[in-house]
């Protein structure tokens, strides 16, 4: 699974699996793994740290560092973000799969299965001091990641945090 396109602003846009790395023309597939790479441990980062993290416990991947540095930038804005739309017949097919559980269970055990759920974290990395300055997610419960309207409601829940 994959994509690869070109965005009216210049940038080349190219996505394998659940997560997608936006990178300047001209970079090639060896930063495009780069990038990737450091975007998830990142992410691998925040998964381990169960809760307890804060921005200064991140260990920034020197590779991530070396690139924000190149493009004269202090700061970079990493991305992970991942999720999944059921199809109609799909969603009918979990929801029966919940009842069924329930019954067996005798209503003691029952699921209620997402039909769309999009979770987007962002990372703003800052090269001079080698941290992470940054850090806010939102997870979309029934938020279709392949909806823009639906982005747009979590980019703006993410930033409203980066205001305060």
């Amino acid at each position: 699974r994959g994509c690869s396109c070109r965005r009216a602003d210049g940038f080349h846009v190219e996505g394998r699996g659940d997560n997608a790395d936006v990178l300047r023309d001209g970079a090639g597939e060896e930063e495009a793994e780069i990038v990737r790479e450091g975007v998830e441990s990142l992410y691998s980062q925040l998964l381990h740290s169960q809760g307890s993290f804060s921005t200064a416990s991140f260990v920034v991947p020197e590779s991530l560092d070396e690139i924000i540095e190149r493009t004269g930038n202090r700061y970079g804005m990493a991305v992970y973000s991942y999720g999944f739309s059921r199809t109609g017949g799909n969603y009918a097919a979990q929801i029966a799969k919940g009842v069924g559980l329930a019954i067996l269970t005798l209503g003691s055990v029952y699921t209620v299965p997402y039909k769309d759920k999009s979770n987007i974290h962002i990372f703003i990395i800052d090269s001079e001091h080698n941290c992470v300055a940054w850090h806010n997610h939102d997870i979309g419960a029934d938020y279709n990641p392949l909806k823009q309207k639906h982005l747009e409601k979590q980019f703006k829940r993410i930033f409203r945090k980066f205001n305060k």
